[in-house]
């Protein structure tokens, strides 16, 4: 579980050493407070809103501040320029992504990074399925208008 918290942690705030920080810290309160989870089946949907909740937090207090993950795996030199290119993309959309509302962001991560499900969104955000539809969808249009305005060239492609 504490990979899936570190990556989820990591894809809110966009700073590997914050990700650790706050995944260490949901860890210790659901140590601290496992008797008080009356439903041990939702134990994994509350420890993705513990994490939710203490990044909102550190994001609140200190605002993004983004150092990327280094990853062990080694660069196949076949794909080396398309890994290029789409590393750049990624870039550009974890940049836009810091500039989403809190929970727009955390709806986005959810799903497309973590592919969970609508209901399961819902859980983890304590809101309705509906909601956690809208703020996909707010969080997508949010990404992509941002895209558009920094790296206007990028989408070259689908103007023809």
């Amino acid at each position: 579980m504490r990979p899936r918290l570190l990556r989820l942690a990591y894809r809110l705030l966009w700073n590997v050493h914050d990700a650790e920080e706050i995944t260490q810290e949901a860890l210790a309160t659901a140590w601290r407070r496992v008797s008080q989870l009356n439903d041990p089946g939702k134990r994994n949907t509350w420890l993705y809103r513990v994490v939710i909740n203490l990044s909102r937090n550190r994001l609140r207090r200190q605002g993004p501040r983004f150092v990327p993950m280094q990853t062990s795996e080694e660069p196949d030199p076949y794909l080396a320029a398309g890994r290029i290119e789409q590393d750049e993309l990624m870039d550009r959309v974890r940049r836009a992504m810091v500039d989403l509302p809190a929970r727009q962001r955390a709806a986005l991560t959810l799903r497309d990074m973590e592919q969970l499900e609508y209901t399961q969104i819902a859980a983890i955000l304590a809101t309705r399925e509906s909601v956690a539809r809208i703020l996909v969808h707010r969080a997508r249009a949010g990404v992509r208008r941002i895209l558009l305005m920094r790296w206007p060239e990028s989408f070259s492609d689908f103007d023809r």
